[in-house]
């Protein structure tokens, strides 16, 4: 496989996750590049232009012929990154598997991921996956899960054995009291639409299970979310009308729900509480799960 690893600007963060990309492509055909602008604005007139909304700063052009996948490797400077948005806006991505890896330092960037993904497919880029990563934790392993991930599922649709043509269209952030705890990148096959969900939650690693988990045809995705004081656990899941859950909570609670017709679940009378949220009505939106917030909600309900 022939694989392109391009960044912008070589700091610490970008360093890290090329070598990272590097590691875990050891046999394969790999080539590492700059965005250059073609532009010099020193520090301040980058950040500056950084805070101007779709601000494109215009960049040599880069070959992107022949390489079966391209991790794009950005950062979040201001509102966005210029040289980034010049990239995007000049070069044809047609047909190209593209997967961005976004470096912040503090905040909520899942607009800014969003955005990001957004311009590229719409430059027709065929976005393979996305992750976001504050600038401390590009070496961790999630890194690694990660790529690994993105790197099999380009072998698995380069072979001519998959019969769906899958898109990435978009992610659900669920928080608790405003920090991301996980998110669920969601897919979609280009021909009969079916819906395919990953799951990815902070401060656990990637699953061994690499590529994409069909449900059946009368059952639909959903997010089965548990709060309790402590935390939030979720995981995306098949259901329909009629359909029994068996859940077990991180404290060892054992659980049994009936999935209702208007798709949500009977509470139980425990200091836990259990939402599900249906993918199709979150897809780019951000869900609340802190326990306060919940809980106060629950009391209002009753």
């Amino acid at each position: 496989m022939k694989v392109l690893v391009l960044h912008i600007g070589m700091g610490r963060s970008g360093s890290e996750l090329v070598r990272r990309i590097s590691d875990n492509h050891a046999g394969d055909d790999l080539d590492v590049a700059g965005i250059e602008p073609l532009e010099k604005h020193g520090f301040y007139g980058w950040l500056v232009r950084s805070f101007i909304p779709g601000f494109q700063a215009p960049v040599r052009e880069v070959d992107l012929k022949g390489y079966d996948l391209v991790y794009l490797i950005v950062p979040k400077w201001g509102y966005n990154c210029p040289p980034v948005n010049g990239f995007l806006k000049q070069h044809d991505l047609r047909g190209l598997r593209l997967s961005l890896l976004v470096t912040y330092s503090k905040g909520d960037v899942s607009g800014y991921s969003e955005r990001l993904v957004g311009a590229a497919m719409k430059r027709g880029a065929n976005v393979v996956g996305s992750l976001a990563l504050r600038r401390g934790e590009t070496s961790s392993g999630l890194v690694d899960g990660f790529i690994r991930q993105v790197s099999q599922r380009v072998r698995n649709v380069s072979g001519d054995s998959h019969e769906h043509e899958i898109v990435f269209i978009g992610m659900i952030n669920i928080n608790r009291d405003g920090y991301l705890q996980g998110v669920v990148d969601v897919w979609r096959c280009r021909g009969c639409k079916k819906l395919f969900c990953d799951d990815r939650r902070y401060g656990e690693g990637l699953g061994s299970g690499v590529g994409f988990k069909e449900i059946p045809d009368d059952e639909q995705w959903a997010l089965l979310i548990c709060t309790d004081t402590k935390g939030v656990f979720m995981q995306s899941i098949p259901v329909k009308p009629g359909k029994r859950l068996e859940h077990t909570c991180k404290n060892g609670e054992k659980h049994e729900f009936v999935v209702e017709h208007d798709w949500s679940i009977n509470p139980c009378d425990t200091i836990t509480i259990h939402r599900l949220y249906m993918v199709k009505d979150y897809l780019n939106r951000g869900i609340e799960a802190g326990y306060y917030r919940l809980n106060l909600r629950r009391i209002q309900e009753v």
